[in-house]
């Protein structure tokens, strides 16, 4: 299982659907299985086991708040995340194939590299 984090921000929050809540939220992503013979695959499961505050934003600046609304806001921005569970994942996955496809590159480069003698 290997820990990710993701930036999010979710937007047309409140009463006037005018607050963005900023935060970044750590998940644990384990790789699944791609099936044999006997057992079928298993999809990659994703977990979110932190956030992290960023800021809480209205239309025109940032809002500051007291440190006892601080659980209230990671309670809603896990509620939020759940909510939109669907899009984080697709992001979340797609940023991990941006980081595995960005790894294979450079080590196909050094591997270029060594043969080349550099």
């Amino acid at each position: 299982m290997t820990t990710r984090t993701l930036a999010w921000t979710f937007e047309e929050l409140g009463r006037a659907m005018n607050k963005s809540l900023e935060v970044e939220i750590e998940c644990d992503v384990s790789q699944g299985s791609p099936g044999s013979y006997w057992e079928p695959p298993e999809p990659p499961e994703i977990e979110f086991t932190d956030v992290t505050i960023i800021s809480l934003t209205n239309a025109d600046s940032e809002i500051s708040v007291a440190p006892s609304w601080h659980p209230f806001l990671v309670d809603i921005a896990f509620d939020l995340a759940e909510k939109h569970r669907d899009r984080l994942e697709e992001t979340l996955s797609e940023n991990i194939g941006d980081y595995d496809d960005w790894a294979m590159d450079d080590y196909y480069d050094r591997k270029r590299d060594e043969q080349r003698g550099c």
